[in-house]
């Protein structure tokens, strides 16, 4: 059983007891496809969850879904969970990613991209991908590089702008890498998923340190510093 993200609700529907997600788009469980789960929901099972069946209109694979909402106030959308039977286990973005304002919103916006790509089991396209956000990144940290310069120009002037150690470098020049093999049409050289799940999994490590973090350590300071202010009080 997994949980699925309110924003991959599709509309909504409403019964005497609840309001409901009328449908989902989500990774299917069994073809691995991005596709549109329609909803009929079960009229009024109980006054806490409700449940349907729904088919993909590729595979034809059944998913179950389970709704369960929140037992005070059924009719509130915000206060449920929605959960699918098998989990899709598709790959989601990293925690926080979205609350941070340092990470520009183009940037956000390739990085799920790269990782709805990902999910459709494009690995080359997702390679290309991968590539395009760390462009991004590196543009981000290093904005006063000259507008033609390649990448890995602006990946080597990133020590000047941000503290890195040996291990972010490498993660840095596996994603350029990889990114060029998607990039450039090569049989022998194609990248699989295994290769493209290592990159998918490197940027979260790239962005988590470069943006997440740094937001993270700085809210837990700032709660640190109030709570000593208000004790003196």
């Amino acid at each position: 059983m997994e949980p699925i993200e309110r924003t991959n609700y599709v509309g909504t529907t409403q019964d005497s007891l609840h309001m409901l997600p009328a449908a989902v788009n989500i990774v299917c469980p069994f073809c691995k496809r991005n596709v549109h789960f329609p909803f009929t929901w079960k009229v009024n099972f109980n006054t806490v969850s409700n449940y349907t069946v729904s088919s993909c209109p590729g595979c034809k694979g059944k998913v179950r879904f389970v709704y369960f909402g929140d037992m005070d106030e059924p009719k509130k959308l915000e206060n449920g969970q929605l959960f699918s039977i098998p989990g899709a286990t598709a790959r989601i973005p990293i925690k926080g990613m979205n609350q941070n304002d340092s990470l520009p919103e183009s940037l956000k916006r390739a990085y799920t991209s790269a990782i709805n790509v990902y999910n459709t089991g494009e690995w080359s396209a997702t390679a290309t991908l991968c590539r395009k956000v760390l462009e991004g990144i590196a543009h981000t940290l290093v904005p006063d590089s000259k507008p033609n310069e390649n990448l890995a120009n602006r990946l080597r002037a990133l020590p000047d702008k941000v503290d890195f150690n040996k291990p972010i470098m490498t993660i840095a020049d596996a994603i350029r890498k990889g990114g060029n093999l998607g990039a450039h049409f090569d049989l022998e050289r194609e990248p699989d998923q295994e290769v493209t799940t290592l990159m998918i999994d490197l940027l979260d490590y790239l962005i988590e340190y470069l943006f997440v973090l740094p937001s993270r350590i700085e809210l837990l300071h700032d709660k640190i510093e109030h709570l000593k202010n208000s004790g003196k009080e």
